[in-house]
C-alpha cells in the first residue's frame, strides 16, 4: 500500500486525487458487508495492527476494535449513505481511546458500492477539554471561596465550607485545612472528600501530630506530593492516599504560619504550573482571611477584657465614693445620736416610773438605738467602724455563731455546717465575721421564704497572677474561703449589679434597709478580701467571701513549690460556659496544658460543634446552670453522639448545694469556681484517667 495514490471521494468530497497513505486519520475501505479491503498507515499506527493483520480481521474487524455503538453506525450508514459518531475504540493491546468516526458510501468505476470509514483519535482533544474544564472548576472554586471569605467571620465554618466547596465544585477529589499553634501543633482542622473519611488522619491530628508532608521543605511554594515510597513512606495515612497526588502549601500571612492547606486534584489530569499557581492564589486568599479573623478575635478579646476591667473599676470607684459619703454622714449622725441617746437615758433614770412622759422617752430611746444600728452598718460599709482584729481560726468563729444563726433563720430552714480542714489563720475582728454570717443568713432566709436549706462552708484557695488578671478586686495570694449558699429564689444579672450598694433592696417597703449586703461588702474590703456571687433566677445563690491568709503565720509555714508541674494531656475537650470571661480563661488554661479545646457559650452551640467535629471528643467540661438547658441535659445529649465521652461539671455553687438540689449523682466529677490552673489540670486528668480503668 505504501506510496499508492487513489481516487477516494470520501476524503475531499470530490473526485479529486488525494494521498490516501499520508492522511493523519485512520482510513478503512470496506465493502457493504463490513469486510475490510484496505487500511492506510495511520490506521495501522493508531490501532497497533499491521496492514495484513487488519485485512485478516475481516468482516467483524471493526466491530471487534470498537464498542457496540459501531454496529448502529454501520446500520445508519446502510440507510442514509453517511454516518458520524463519537465512540470508544480498542487497540491491539486492548487499550481504549475516544474516536470520531465518519462513514461514507460511494460507488467505484465498475459500479460496485464501497464504504469508507475515517477514524480520528480524540485523545488529545479530550485531554485538552478535560484540562480546560478542570481549570474552570478550580476558578469557580476560587470564586466561591472568595465570596465565602467576604461573608464568613467564624474560622471553623470558613475552613469547613472552603473544603466542601473545593470538592463539591469537583475541582479536587479531597481537601484538608489544618490550623497550628506557635509550636506547629494542630489546633483545629476541617476536611472534605477522601480526607474527611480517613480515620487514620483523625487519629493523627487528634494525637497532636502532623503528616510528614507538612514539615517538608517547600520555601513557601506549592509542594506536589506523589512520592509515596519516599516522603510518605512512614506516614500512617499514606494508605488512604496511595492512588492520589496532593498539592500542599503553608498558610502564611505577614510572616505568620497559620497552618497547612492540602488538596488532591483529579488523578486523571497532569498537575501543570497553572494548576499550582491557582492553588497558591487560593491559599493566599485563605491565609489572609484566617489571619484577619485571628487578629479580630485577639482584638475583640482584648477589648472585652478591657471593658470588663473598666466596668469593674467603675463599680469599685462608685462603691468607694458611696462609701466615703456614707461614712461621713454616718460619723456625724452617730455623734448626734449619741447625744440624743445619752440625754434620753439620763432623763429616764430620773423620771418616776408612773410619769406619763416616760413612754414617750422610751420610744425616742428605742428609735435612736435603731438609728445607731443603721449608722454602724453604714460605717461597716464605709470601712470606718472601729475594729479589734486578731489572729483566729475561721472554723472556731463560725461554730460559735451557729446557735445564734439558727435562731435568726427559724425552724423551717435547715442550716448545714461543713467546715474545711487545715484552714490557714486570718487576722479579722471576730465580731465582723458574726456580722457577715448574720447578714448573709438573713438574706438567704428571706430568699427562701418557706422551707429550705442554708449551707455554710469553709476552705482555702490560692489565686495566681493569671486568674487575678481578669478580676480587678483579686490580688494574687492565699485566701481563706467562707461560703454561704441557699436554695432560694436566686437573682438575675441586673439585681447582682446593684447587690452591694447601700439602701438597694428587693424587699417591700418596711421589710428591709438595704444595708445588709453593703455591710458585708464593706467588712470584706476593710480586711483586704473580695466577694464572688453566683446566682441564677430559681437556682438559689452562693456568696463566697475570700479573706487573706495572715502573713505572719504564712511566713512560718511551708510554702508550696511554685514550680510544681501540672498534669497535662493531649485529648480533645469540649468546654461549655455561658460566662465569656470564664470560658476564655478556662480555654487558655486547657490549651496551655496541651489539650485541643473546642469552646461554646451555649448548649446548642456545643451540640453543633459536636456534630461537626471531625475527630473524637474525649471530655465535656460544662457549667451546670446555663440558658436553654442545664449541664446534665447537655451531657446526656452529647453522650448519645459520643458514647465514650467523659463529663466534668463546674459551677460557682458549692458541691454540697448542688448535691442538695439533686442535680449531681454520686461519682460524677465536679470542680468548683473559681479554680486555679493547677486545680483544673488535676481534675481534668483525674476525670479522664479514672474513667479508663
Amino acid at each position: 500500500m505504501a506510496g499508492a495514490v487513489h481516487n477516494y471521494p470520501f476524503i475531499t468530497g470530490t473526485t479529486a486525487e488525494c494521498k490516501f497513505d499520508n492522511s493523519l486519520d485512520a482510513i478503512f475501505l470496506t465493502v457493504p458487508d463490513g469486510s475490510i479491503l484496505e487500511a492506510n498507515p495511520a490506521a495501522c499506527k493508531m490501532f497497533g495492527w499491521s496492514a495484513e493483520e487488519i485485512r485478516r480481521i475481516g468482516r467483524s474487524g471493526l466491530v471487534d476494535v470498537t464498542d457496540p455503538r459501531l454496529v448502529r453506525v454501520l446500520e445508519e450508514r446502510a440507510r442514509t449513505g453517511k454516518a458520524h459518531a463519537e465512540i470508544t475504540m480498542i487497540r491491539a493491546d486492548q487499550s481504549r481511546f475516544p474516536a470520531e468516526i465518519t462513514s461514507t458510501v460511494f460507488t467505484v468505476e465498475d459500479g460496485q458500492r464501497r464504504t469508507s470509514m475515517i477514524v480520528r483519535d480524540l485523545s488529545e482533544r479530550k485531554r485538552a477539554e478535560q484540562r480546560i474544564e478542570h481549570l474552570n472548576r478550580i476558578l469557580r472554586s476560587i470564586r466561591d471561596v472568595d465570596q465565602l471569605i467576604v461573608r464568613e467571620r467564624d474560622p471553623a465554618v470558613l475552613m469547613r465550607e472552603c473544603c466542601r466547596l473545593l470538592v463539591d465544585n469537583r475541582g479536587y477529589d479531597s481537601a484538608l485545612i489544618v490550623l497550628t499553634d506557635e509550636s506547629g501543633l494542630p489546633l483545629s482542622w476541617a476536611a472534605s472528600g477522601i480526607a474527611s473519611t480517613s480515620e487514620s488522619l483523625k487519629a493523627l491530628l487528634g494525637g497532636g501530630e502532623l503528616p510528614p508532608c507538612f514539615s517538608a521543605e517547600c520555601n513557601g511554594e506549592v509542594l506536589l506530593i506523589d512520592d509515596r515510597q519516599g516522603l510518605c513512606r512512614t506516614c500512617p495515612i499514606a494508605v488512604n492516599c496511595a492512588d492520589t497526588r496532593s498539592l500542599c502549601v503553608e498558610l502564611i500571612h505577614e510572616r505568620t504560619v497559620l497552618g497547612h492547606f492540602v488538596a488532591a486534584p483529579d488523578h486523571c489530569l497532569s498537575v501543570e504550573e497553572e494548576v499550582r499557581s491557582l492553588f497558591a492564589e487560593m491559599a493566599q486568599h485563605l491565609a489572609h482571611a484566617l489571619y484577619s479573623l485571628k487578629m479580630e478575635s485577639a482584638h475583640s478579646e482584648s477589648e472585652r477584657k478591657r471593658q470588663s476591667l473598666e466596668a469593674q473599676l467603675h463599680q469599685a470607684q462608685k462603691m468607694e465614693s458611696v462609701g466615703r459619703l456614707a461614712g461621713g454622714v454616718a460619723h456625724d449622725f452617730n455623734n448626734m445620736l449619741s447625744v440624743i441617746m445619752g440625754y434620753t437615758e439620763m432623763a429616764l433614770a430620773r423620771m418616776d416610773s408612773n410619769d406619763p412622759l416616760r413612754e414617750y422617752l422610751k420610744e425616742i430611746y428605742t428609735a435612736s438605738r435603731r438609728s445607731a444600728d443603721l449608722t454602724r452598718q453604714l460605717l461597716a460599709f464605709a470601712r470606718k467602724q472601729t475594729i479589734a482584729p486578731r489572729v483566729l481560726d475561721l472554723n472556731d468563729v463560725v461554730e460559735g455563731s451557729l446557735k445564734m444563726l439558727r435562731r435568726l433563720i427559724g425552724e423551717d430552714i435547715d442550716l448545714a455546717w461543713m467546715p474545711g480542714r487545715d484552714l490557714w489563720p486570718i487576722n479579722v475582728d471576730p465580731s465582723q465575721i458574726d456580722q457577715i454570717l448574720a447578714n448573709l443568713c438573713v438574706n438567704a432566709r428571706d430568699a427562701i421564704k418557706s422551707a429550705g436549706k442554708i449551707i455554710i462552708e469553709t476552705g482555702t484557695r490560692h489565686f495566681d497572677q493569671d486568674y487575678c488578671a481578669d478580676y480587678a478586686d483579686c490580688v494574687p495570694g492565699d485566701y481563706v474561703l467562707l461560703t454561704v449558699s441557699d436554695d432560694g429564689c436566686g437573682m438575675d444579672e441586673e439585681t447582682q449589679e446593684h447587690l452591694f450598694e447601700p439602701f438597694f433592696t428587693t424587699k417591700g417597703v418596711g421589710e428591709g434597709t438595704g444595708l445588709g449586703l453593703a455591710t458585708v461588702y464593706g467588712i470584706v474590703k476593710q480586711n483586704n478580701g473580695f466577694v464572688n456571687v453566683y446566682s441564677e433566677p430559681g437556682q438559689g445563690s452562693t456568696f463566697k467571701i475570700y479573706l487573706p491568709r495572715h502573713k505572719a503565720a504564712m511566713e512560718q509555714m511551708t510554702t508550696e513549690d511554685a514550680a510544681d508541674s501540672y498534669a497535662r494531656g493531649s485529648e480533645t475537650v469540649l468546654l461549655v460556659e455561658d460566662e465569656r470571661s470564664i470560658l476564655t480563661m478556662a480555654r487558655k488554661m486547657l490549651e496551655q496544658l496541651g489539650y485541643t479545646v473546642l469552646t461554646a457559650n451555649t448548649p446548642s452551640a456545643a451540640l453543633r460543634l459536636a456534630d461537626d467535629c471531625q475527630g473524637e471528643i474525649h471530655l465535656l467540661v460544662t457549667d451546670l446552670v446555663m440558658p436553654e438547658m442545664n449541664g446534665r441535659v447537655l451531657a446526656e445529649r452529647l453522650h448519645a453522639i459520643y458514647p465514650s465521652v467523659k463529663i466534668l461539671f463546674m459551677s460557682g455553687y458549692s458541691a454540697s448545694t448542688i448535691a442538695h438540689r439533686g442535680v449531681l449523682e454520686e461519682g460524677v466529677h465536679f470542680i468548683q469556681k473559681p479554680f486555679l490552673k493547677k486545680d483544673l489540670a488535676a481534675k481534668v486528668r483525674e476525670t479522664l484517667d479514672r474513667s479508663q480503668h
